[in-house]
């Protein structure tokens, strides 16, 4: 009986570890993406200033 009840704490308690690792790389993993995709929108924004400072097209 207590050896059940061990391996389910020692199973719960890997799930946490394990879900806890695993949140820590999704994590990095969308900040990674979200700063690719924060770099291709200032680029986006800076060429769509330069158009309009040369009087090109008005909206971006």
């Amino acid at each position: 009986m207590f050896g059940i009840e061990i391996s389910a704490a020692s199973f719960l308690a890997g799930l946490a570890v394990g879900g806890f690792f695993a949140g820590v790389v999704i994590f990095v993993y969308f900040l990674c993406a979200y700063r690719e995709l924060d770099a291709a929108y200032q680029a986006q924004i800076l060429e769509w200033l330069q158009r309009r400072d040369a009087g090109g097209n008005k909206t971006p």
